[in-house]
């Protein structure tokens, strides 16, 4: 009776132990079968409000302080459900995170630079051009190019709080650019978003990542190119942790109860 005792607290324990219940899975565009992700980019440049660059190789960001204003759009669809690699029901999202490869940075400087998503607002066409936007596809001058304004009926680029939630804001993502700026891996953690995603308080429409405005007074400039879906290998990653809710732990603990009792039977 004390051996099984003691085996029952290990047992609830373990069940219990969130380190020993992660699980950790990962989106990448054309990597273990996975083809959900959509990436694209706008820009406020001169005579390229109106382009769309979802086919295009590279992706912008460019502070909103900055002339052009440039926004970059990920977006990894199915990434919850019953499937293999999914993220399935009755979970907590432990931890996401989104990582960008920059490759290169058009105006180099030493200064830090960072970057802030947002969970996007809507469906959005995020389009297959590299050049004027097809009709429906997003724009910076709309976004539905020929047919849907930004929110408030503007014609200039998504709008704070009505296309983006601006609540729902990622961590920024900082780093230091020093001359030259080598290949790396920008890792940022929008776990907040996943999870709203996860729970529906917000549907999953991607993201957008803008430059930050917090040194305009400065100078502060973020121009950097990173590589799409085009570019297998140094595309866009989704990486998801989580653990079974408190509930679906408590079950698991009282099915290893019963199955002890069932041995002692």
């Amino acid at each position: 009776m004390k051996t099984e005792r003691m085996l029952l607290v290990v047992l609830v324990l373990g069940m219990l132990s969130s380190t020993a219940l992660a699980t950790t899975t990962s989106f990448q565009y054309g990597t273990n079968g996975y083809f959900g992700a959509e990436d694209s980019s706008i820009s406020k440049a001169s005579g390229k409000t109106e382009y769309n660059y979802g086919a295009g190789s590279v992706n912008y960001v460019q502070a909103d302080h900055t002339n052009p204003f440039k926004v970059t759009m990920v977006k990894f669809k199915d990434i919850f459900g019953a499937g293999a690699g999914q993220v399935p029901a009755g979970q907590t999202i432990a931890s996401a995170t989104l990582s960008m490869f920059m490759y290169n940075d058009l105006i180099p400087s030493g200064m830090n630079k960072g970057v802030n998503v947002y969970p996007i607002l809507g469906n959005i066409n995020f389009g297959n051009t590299d050049g004027p936007a097809a009709v429906g596809e997003v724009s910076f001058h709309q976004r539905a190019q020929a047919q849907t304004d930004w929110a408030g009926g503007t014609n200039n680029g998504p709008v704070a709080g009505l296309d983006y939630d601006t609540t729902g804001l990622a961590q920024s993502a900082l780093f230091t650019n020093n001359a030259p700026l080598p290949s790396i891996w920008l890792d940022i953690d929008i776990t907040n978003i996943v999870a709203d995603w996860y729970d529906g308080s917000i549907a999953n429409e991607g993201v957008f990542l803008m430059g930050t405005t917090g040194q305009e007074a400065i100078g502060f400039i973020n121009d950097a190119l990173y590589a799409s879906p085009n570019w297998i290998g140094k595309v866009p990653i989704l990486e998801v942790e989580y653990v079974p809710e408190p509930m679906t732990m408590s079950l698991l603990a009282l099915g290893g109860v019963a199955l002890i009792r069932r041995r002692r039977a």
